[in-house]
């Protein structure tokens, strides 16, 4: 599941902001 990999990073960066 490479998809939820990315989307959690995705998801982390947007949080951070």
């Amino acid at each position: 599941m490479k998809i939820t990999s990315a989307n959690g990073v995705a998801t982390k960066k947007i949080v951070k902001q």
